[in-house]
This record gives C-alpha cells, sequence and structure tokens, in this order.
C-alpha cells in the first residue's frame, strides 16, 4: 500500500487558485505558495520560492538561478498568462509530484511538476507531459 496516496482534486472547483488551496497541509507550504503565484500571475513572489541556487528543467529546457528562473517566469507564466488546474499530488521520492492540467496562451494540457524543497525554498522543479 502507498503511504502517499495521489490525493485528488476536489470536483465542482474551477478557479486555479481554488485548486492549489486544496493542497494546503498535504505538500511543502512553498510548493502551494509557488503554484499560487503562477496562477495569479505574480513574478515576485514566484522568484521568492526558488532557492537563488535553483534550477528548472522544463520540457527538456534548463533554467538556473534567479537570472534564469526569472526568465522562465517571465516567458511561460506570465507571458503565456498560464494557469495549472485539476491538481493532484503524490510523493516521489523526496520530491513532491503535482499531476496538472496547464491552460494559457503556449502548452494547453497535462504535465507533471516535480518539485524538490530544500529547508524553505524549491531546490528543483522538473516539469514533464504527464
Amino acid at each position: 500500500m502507498n503511504p502517499h496516496p495521489i490525493v485528488p482534486a476536489t470536483p465542482g472547483e474551477t478557479l486555479a487558485v481554488e485548486h492549489v488551496n486544496r493542497l494546503v497541509g498535504r505538500v511543502p507550504a512553498v510548493v502551494t505558495d509557488a503554484l499560487h503565484a503562477a496562477n495569479t500571475h505574480n513574478a515576485d513572489d514566484l522568484t521568492r520560492c526558488f532557492h537563488a541556487d535553483a534550477s528548472i528543467d522544463a520540457w527538456g529546457m534548463l533554467f538556473e538561478g534567479y537570472k534564469g528562473i526569472s526568465l522562465w517566469i517571465e516567458k511561460w507564466i506570465i507571458d503565456s498568462r498560464v494557469q495549472f488546474t485539476d491538481l493532484l499530488h503524490a510523493r516521489d521520492g523526496d520530491a513532491i509530484a503535482v499531476h496538472t492540467q496547464v491552460h494559457g496562451h503556449s502548452y494547453n494540457g497535462p504535465a507533471t511538476l516535480t518539485f524538490s524543497t530544500h529547508g524553505h525554498a524549491i531546490s528543483e522543479l522538473r516539469i514533464a507531459t504527464a
């Protein structure tokens, strides 16, 4: 039996921010903070969720440190008006895998966001097609 089962999203809610709120208490706060900041297109709050030397691997594109992460946020979150909905999550070793539907002006479809944290910040984010 899996000690960290996938927790389904609650049916009937449509706002992306409400979907993020359903993760509270089940994942590190920085993960819910990052998803909330992304869904509200708050680049400053999203950047603050990452360690200074963190990395993002988004579908094979690597972004490192605050400079790279800021570039990724501006291009792929803010400019593309991304929303993450229908969240499910599970433990993937020490990481949290969040399965989601991505909506926006670029990619639309399923994705898995795998967050690794260290302390109270994200040290790595891997994004792949679900």
